[in-house]
């Protein structure tokens, strides 16, 4: 005997947007073509944050936000795996730790002016500083610039 049960659309709803909240884990992997709809960079694609240099900020975004990860192909570019290595997370999940730890791999193999430089940014970031490099756009710069120099 078939039972029929009448739930109004409101109902429904309801028992959708619980059963996703408790059941369905939220997984979004990234590829080059794929916009990232929050943070600094929101509304630009994986490849324009690569071309901008940023692979960085995209390791941050692999290690720290809980259900985002990224093609095989774009972790090997911003060096969560590679030939000898393999420094990925299990996803949904985080490591933050292990974000900062690769972090710390990467910035042995720079040159010491290239760290320097990191550090500064790093520090300015921590203490909420901003740091910006004045040269270009110092005074008599901009002054010959209007002037057509």
């Amino acid at each position: 005997m078939k039972r029929i049960i009448r739930i109004t659309e409101s109902d429904l709803h309801f028992i959708i947007k619980k059963i996703i909240k408790e059941d369905v884990i939220l997984l979004r992997k990234l590829v080059y073509k794929s916009k990232i709809n929050f943070g600094q960079y929101k509304g630009q694609t994986v490849e324009e944050v690569m071309r901008l240099g940023k692979n960085g900020y995209l390791r941050y975004l692999y290690y720290n936000v809980e259900g985002i990860s990224f093609i095989d192909e774009i972790l090997k570019k911003i060096g969560v795996i590679g030939n000898n290595f393999d420094y990925s997370i299990k996803k949904p999940g985080k490591d933050p730790d292990m974000g900062k730890e690769i972090n710390d791999r990467i910035l042995k193999h720079l040159s010491l002016k290239q760290r320097s430089h990191i550090k500064k940014i790093l520090k300015a970031k921590e203490t909420g500083k901003y740091i910006s490099d004045k040269a270009p756009y110092s005074k008599g710069n901009l002054q010959r610039w209007n002037q057509g120099h």
